[in-house]
């Protein structure tokens, strides 16, 4: 019987940066406000060490992260493009999330 491996979608999970080691994430899009099944969120592409065709490539930020971005880099997301994002992933009731590591960021924790 042949073996089948997982698919990776567009999106970017807390399980995925985890499994790999990513620790960076770079904005390569200028996030635009999407509306989705949980609500709106900032969307936009990513990239990140091993980033690499048919890779998950898309962050749909929770509210946290967009807000910590936010007080870093201001309400224009114009600006956020190539920024270099540090993150840490935690276990939600979700599951594992996505968030920004506010100390590597140089925000107060």
């Amino acid at each position: 019987m042949p073996l089948v491996k997982k698919q990776l979608g567009e999106y970017i999970n807390g399980e995925f940066l985890k499994d790999n080691g990513i620790t960076v994430l770079k904005i390569s899009t200028i996030p635009e406000l999407k509306t989705g099944t949980y609500g709106d969120k900032l969307e936009c592409a990513v990239t990140y060490q091993g980033f690499a065709q048919g890779k998950p490539y898309k962050w749909g930020m929770n509210t946290t992260c967009r807000n910590q971005l936010i007080d870093k880099y201001g309400e224009n997301t114009d600006d956020w493009l190539n920024k270099t994002v540090p993150v840490e992933t935690s276990i939600t009731e979700k599951g594992r999330a996505i968030y920004i590591d506010k100390k590597a960021l140089g925000m107060t924790p």
